[in-house]
């Protein structure tokens, strides 16, 4: 099994849940207030249009890919 490094607070905040050593609802409320990026498996206008989520399955569930760093990449 992989160890998880957590890289920004927001992850370290999920560990730390998972723990139980914060209460669930810090670590939804950290959530809701974090910026998540998303990788798209296209090209994303400023308007947002174009955004196309990269999703895959993992045991069964169907999951959106993300990064913990917002990436832009050339074109």
């Amino acid at each position: 099994m992989e160890t998880f490094t957590p890289t920004n607070d927001l992850e370290i905040n999920l560990l730390r849940a998972r723990e139980n050593a914060i209460q669930i609802e810090i670590f939804i409320q950290n959530l809701i207030n974090s910026s998540l990026p998303l990788p798209s498996a296209g090209r994303v206008s400023d308007d947002g249009s174009g955004f196309r989520p990269i999703i895959y399955e993992k045991m069964a569930s169907k999951c959106w890919a993300h990064s913990p760093i917002k990436v832009e990449l050339g074109n």
